[in-house]
């Protein structure tokens, strides 16, 4: 596992958040984030929260438009066929709500307006 890179996105939530224990017995909750650039082309990411994060999940559902911070990491295993797999995901340290989804939501808050990446 190598760690890389701090992120930030902005996107909706496209599945999830799914809570998990993993082995260790760590709680975790992993969702997909659905990202459009400038040109129309939609790109989704794998974000993973523990901790505070994990807690902030939980209010989180589908079409919510959030802001994640937290860095990369590469993830290498070795797949039941023999061949080597790798996936990039986003580990979060923070997850904000930025518009929500849900009809009886407050007024969104506004979005930040630093470095907005589109």
């Amino acid at each position: 596992m190598e760690q890389g890179a701090g992120a930030r996105i902005i996107g909706h939530v496209r599945f999830g958040p799914d809570r998990k224990v993993a082995k260790s017995g760590t709680e975790f909750s992993q969702m997909k984030l659905s990202v459009v650039d400038a040109k129309g082309k939609d790109s989704t990411f794998r974000i993973v929260m523990f901790g505070e994060a994990h807690k902030e999940a939980e209010a989180l559902n589908t079409g919510d438009l959030v802001q994640v911070k937290g860095r990369l990491e590469v993830n290498r295993w070795k797949s039941d066929g023999g061949d080597w797999q790798e996936r990039i995901d986003v580990v979060a340290s923070t997850v904000e709500v930025l518009r929500t989804s849900r009809a009886d939501a407050p007024p969104p808050a506004d979005l930040p307006s630093d470095d907005l990446p589109f």
